[in-house]
């Protein structure tokens, strides 16, 4: 396709992206202030003339991106997890402040955090002591996508290759780890999957209906080869006793997002931008 043909048919994503940089901005401004990393210090801020929200919520999440930076590229997140705290908070009338809590165990992160919420990934099926598990309705799972001539056809065969993976992304560190994979690690999804691209690595993993969305675009057909999905959780909202005066209300967000097919309609959203994201930055002709 040429230059002018495909800056055509991207230009709604174009626009959306451009949409997302001033909320990217704005939100970036909000939370800079209140976002904890696990084991330090809350922050929150606020300014002259604003009017404080009625309540504040600590909001466990298992990785906070970076706050936006002026002159720095536009990026989108590695999950719906900030997004979907953004947007229950918004929902709920509270201030929220997202606490990084990686891989911990949920009761311990709920105890340690005190944390008024938390979202994560977890078996289908699975306890937390001590709290009350709400899925969302999102399934998640581990892919890989790699160019469509690759000779890699099974999870196995990554022992000794280069896996491309985004920084705080669900598998991150598990494909070294399982499989014997070298893991580069990219600032966002966008980093990783360009990496891919330009021959930097033999595959990027990342969580499947992310990647399966993004495979729709014909831009990726040479990159179409997969490895089957694997190892499937649920994405949950956690709440610890201490707030079950939350339940009613995040019960009723959640039943309105499977209703409407929010995250579908967010991971599809996502996808999108990636792309156009990878195509702004693709300075250098794909490998072949």
């Amino acid at each position: 396709m040429k230059s002018s043909a495909l800056i055509t048919a991207w230009a709604p994503r174009y626009l959306r992206v451009l949409a997302g940089l001033a909320v990217s901005m704005a939100w970036s401004m909000a939370v800079a202030g209140s976002v904890t990393v696990a084991g330090s210090t809350a922050q929150t801020s606020g300014g002259a003339g604003q009017t404080a929200p009625e309540a504040k919520a600590r909001i466990g999440v298992s990785y906070v991106p970076p706050p936006f930076v002026g002159g720095a590229k536009v990026r989108t997140p590695e999950s719906t997890d900030t997004l979907l705290a953004e947007s229950l908070s918004g929902q709920l009338k509270l201030q929220p402040s997202l606490v990084q809590v990686g891989t911990a165990d949920p009761s311990s992160a709920l105890r340690a955090e005190a944390l008024d919420l938390l979202l994560m990934a977890v078996p289908k099926g699975a306890e937390v002591q001590g709290a009350q598990i709400i899925p969302t309705g999102h399934r998640l799972q581990r892919m890989a996508i790699m160019r469509s001539d690759t000779d890699i056809k099974s999870w196995q065969q990554l022992k000794g290759r280069t896996v491309c993976v985004a920084r705080g992304g669900l598998y991150t560190g598990t494909i070294a780890a399982q499989f014997g994979a070298v893991e580069i690690e990219y600032p966002a999804p966008a980093d990783a999957l360009l990496a891919l691209r330009v021959g930097e690595c033999d595959a990027t993993v990342h969580e499947a209906s992310l990647l399966s969305a993004l495979l729709k675009f014909p831009e990726w057909k040479k990159f179409s080869a997969t490895l089957r999905p694997t190892d499937p959780l649920e994405q949950v909202l956690v709440l610890p006793e201490s707030r079950k005066d939350l339940e009613p209300a995040v019960r009723r967000v959640v039943k309105s997002w499977r209703q409407s097919d929010h995250i579908d309609d967010l991971v599809a959203t996502m996808a999108q931008d990636i792309a156009f994201e990878v195509y702004l930055d693709q300075t250098v002709p794909d490998c072949h």
